[in-house]
């Protein structure tokens, strides 16, 4: 997955290690000098989209990491390249609209694979299968994000201000700058003199607590209702910029419960979906 922002004025790009192997063997370029091999050198025709997507989803620090690009022509690349999925566009649907996308996406990919045995040629066999390969790809992400939103799932965020999003942060300070981070659970705080913090103690607490109501409210909103938050806070190492970290954590033994069925009713309404959904098709 991707996620873009601006920063001291331009523009960059966070992409998950897997996606540059993956760009990297269809042949793309880059200005950077990469270390990273693919995960597995066997041939990609010879792959089933099942197997592909265990091989690159394997949930490594390795696989999953961030690499920041800041050449104006491997962030285009990146940008341009709709097979990775943009975390921000992703994380902007509530868990519902997610799911259901997920689905919708399994049904038509299911589709797809059944239809490379009336394929008239190996090379238009081999051009569905590569297709297939492409959604099952995203598909892996989104479930990945969806993972994350239950937390059943860690991603390994940027911790950097989201300078991007057209959203301002709903709190207001005349004294200080707030901005989203471009991992949803951190918020950034700038004093408008630009003037850095001398001590700890001089974190606006009464702000902070805003902050944490606010952040609630747009988590409920998104049907991220399962969590509490535990707040940490830090210094950057020059001290201008206040960071707040609003970790989600299940709050009882029962919400666990709610997910693991949550988890279950998706599957059950994916099973019978696929059934209707190929069925119509047939008919």
């Amino acid at each position: 997955m991707k996620i873009k922002n601006i920063e001291n004025g331009q523009e960059v790009v966070y992409v998950q290690r897997r996606d540059i192997n993956e760009c990297l063997k269809k042949g793309y370029e880059f200005s950077c000098d990469f270390d990273a091999a693919l995960p597995v050198n066997e041939s990609p025709v010879l792959r089933t989209a099942e197997k592909y997507e265990d091989m690159v989803f394997k949930k490594t620090t390795r696989n999953k990491s961030f690499v920041r690009l800041t050449n104006p022509d491997d962030v285009r690349k990146i940008l341009q390249t709709e097979w990775i999925v943009d975390f921000a566009q992703v994380y902007a649907m509530n868990i519902t609209e997610l799911a259901e996308a997920i689905e919708t996406s399994e049904v038509e990919t299911m589709l797809l694979k059944d239809s490379i045995k009336d394929c008239q040629s190996p090379e238009k066999a081999r051009n569905v299968l590569n297709k297939t390969k492409k959604y099952t790809y995203v598909i892996a992400s989104l479930k990945e994000i969806l993972d994350y939103r239950l937390l059943s799932e860690n991603l390994d965020l940027p911790s950097v201000a989201n300078n991007v999003s057209s959203a301002a942060f709903p709190a207001t300070s005349l004294d200080y700058v707030i901005k989203r981070g471009l991992n949803p659970e951190e918020v950034f705080i700038t004093t408008r003199n630009g003037l850095p913090f001398t001590n700890l103690g001089e974190i606006p607490r009464r702000l902070i607590a805003e902050i944490i109501a606010m952040q609630s409210v747009i988590l409920q909103d998104n049907e991220d209702h399962l969590t509490k938050m535990n707040l940490s806070y830090s210094l950057s190492q020059d001290h201008k910029t206040l960071i707040i970290k609003l970790n989600k954590t299940l709050e009882f033994t029962e919400h666990k419960a709610e997910v693991l069925n949550f988890r279950k009713e998706a599957l059950k309404l994916k099973v019978r979906k696929n059934i209707k959904s190929i069925k119509n098709k047939l008919h």
